[in-house]
């Protein structure tokens, strides 16, 4: 069975997670088996209060590594949405690179990159462990990289948004 993954890309605050909630919820009224994989839920469900962002990096990068996986063994799941920023072609190759995929899966990247301002403001909406400082989204900002078809892996298409 073929697989299809959609690998997210963008700064914090610019929509990456809700642009997942609307393509899963036509995958769901299709009855469509999918799985989202975010690295900030597997990182939040493993921190405890007061302890640093990043103090269980390797162990959060393995574990969602191993979810994609899963994912890409099940027979029930045709979509993985991959929610992280993605900010590079270093940092998608990262991922990707990890993966077991087959010759018949299909990578489609989505670039989310609204206005620097937008991603600001719908962060302020976040609370707790969520909410990234400002000058952390705008330094991931200036630093994001767009997919392009020039890198390593084979995208079926590229998906640009905002």
């Amino acid at each position: 069975m073929s697989k299809t993954i959609y690998i997210m890309c963008g700064p914090p605050g610019g929509g990456k997670s809700f642009e997942i909630q609307v393509m899963t919820s036509i995958l769901r009224d299709e009855g469509l088996g999918y799985k989202i994989v975010s690295r900030d839920a597997i990182r939040f469900a493993m921190l405890k209060d007061g302890e640093d962002y990043f103090k269980y990096e390797n162990e959060v990068f393995n574990q969602f590594i191993n979810q994609i996986n899963d994912a890409l063994a099940s027979e029930s799941c045709s979509y993985i949405f991959i929610d992280a920023t993605h900010l590079n072609e270093k940092s998608r190759n990262k991922t990707l690179d990890r993966l077991h995929l087959t010759e018949d899966t299909i990578i489609i990247p989505i670039s989310v990159r609204p206005p620097l301002d937008q991603c600001i403001e719908q962060n302020n909406r976040r609370t707790g462990r969520a909410l990234v400082p400002e000058s952390v989204i705008r330094k991931m900002y200036e630093s994001y990289k767009a997919p392009t078809y020039q890198e390593k892996y084979n995208y079926h298409y590229i998906i640009h948004k905002g």
